[in-house]
């Protein structure tokens, strides 16, 4: 259980480095989080499950 608890805490330390502190090159030297909250990825796509309208999400 103890290998278990480490290996999720090394993990999820990972995880946060990676998303919220590492820059990347192809997002244009920002964050995943970053981009993700400003929505300056541009290229995503927002499915309407309910309807018929696809929008694209940009800035």
């Amino acid at each position: 259980m103890i290998l278990y608890k480490a290996l999720l805490m090394g993990l999820t330390d990972y995880f946060v480095f990676y998303n919220q502190e590492r820059y990347h090159q192809s997002l244009g030297y920002k964050t995943p989080d970053r981009v993700y909250q400003t929505a300056i990825g541009g290229g995503a796509k927002i499915i309407d499950k309910y309807g018929s309208i696809e929008t694209s999400v940009h800035a």
